[in-house]
């Protein structure tokens, strides 16, 4: 997956692709807000969104169909939904382990699959505001 990161993934985002660099986006997003209320220029618009707990909130279908949309073959789609679906927890008291309970949503904090995948989810928000933008001609 990290391999084709740089082919799927659009220019502007820069976090977990090979090659490119997060702090790039940082120093623009600094250059882009220098100067955001001078009134010659102008109208502008800008969106900030709270990736809060951003991991914990992919929906197992959105992320099936995501990859599907992404052109990945049915067997990695199973594979990697076999390992995002099927995770158990078991909740310590005491220093021992208690029960177990299976996750609903999500994908988990520390999986070396969880960054790229949330990458994907970031690519499929980017997608949907330029279509939105470019349908909008006086945007």
């Amino acid at each position: 997956m990290k391999s084709l990161m740089d082919k799927i993934v659009s220019p502007p985002q820069n976090a977990f692709v090979p090659g490119r660099r997060i702090s790039n986006n940082i120093l623009l997003g600094q250059e882009l807000f220098h100067g955001y209320n001078r009134q010659h220029l102008p109208p502008r618009c800008a969106l900030k969104v709270d990736l809060r707990k951003a991991y914990d909130t992919l929906d197992w279908d959105f992320i099936e169909a995501m990859l599907h949309l992404f052109g990945f073959p049915d067997q990695f789609i199973h594979w990697i939904m076999e390992c995002i679906s099927t995770t158990a927890f078991s909740v310590a008291l005491n220093g021992e382990l208690h029960g177990f309970f299976l996750g609903a949503r999500g994908v988990r904090q520390g999986d070396p699959m969880s960054p790229y995948l949330f990458v994907l989810a970031m690519e499929v928000l980017h997608l949907m505001l330029v279509q939105r933008i470019e349908q909008t001609p006086s945007f």
